[in-house]
């Protein structure tokens, strides 16, 4: 009886390990404070990122990814696109596109966004919130300008 009980305490531990675990894992997932240079000017923006069926775990990642991107303001778009993260190459690319209201007007954007070697070592670590960089273009090419989303 005593053997069943410590197996029993046994597994309920490794079981309470393994959801603690799981628990902190490091993912992407939440609201990123989104700067974004067009021209001279730099449009502070709000950027809401989750993993679609799964989280974005900085470990292994591979997906369609879902949010919100807000110009506050002006106006919400929800966001749809893939990314993927490999512990592997220490770093994660999204590539996703919103349609922008703006000026009476409809048009799509896409941004393509990675967390650098650096930034998700540092990510990784839990010492610094994730760092997304990257660029904003529209449909036909021209690119809007470059971003940086910084985790809140």
């Amino acid at each position: 009886m005593k053997t069943k009980a410590l197996i029993l305490t046994a597994a309920m531990i490794v079981l309470g390990m393994a959801t603690q675990a799981k628990a902190t894992e490091p993912v992407l997932d939440g609201h990123y404070r989104m700067d974004l240079k067009i021209g001279d000017r730099v449009f502070v923006d709000q950027l809401d990122l989750r993993g679609e069926g799964q989280p974005l775990s900085l470990r292994s990642f591979v997906g369609p990814i879902a949010g919100l991107v807000t110009v506050p303001g002006i106006f919400s778009s929800a966001l749809t696109g893939q990314g993927q993260c490999s512990e592997k190459t220490s770093s994660c690319t999204f590539d996703f596109v919103i349609v922008a209201h703006e000026g009476g007007q409809d048009y799509k954007v896409l941004y393509h966004a990675e967390l650098t070697p650096e930034n998700y070592l540092k990510a990784l670590s839990g010492k610094n919130p994730p760092v997304l960089s990257g660029a904003a273009s529209l449909e036909d090419g021209q690119v809007l300008g470059p971003f940086e989303a910084i985790k809140q």
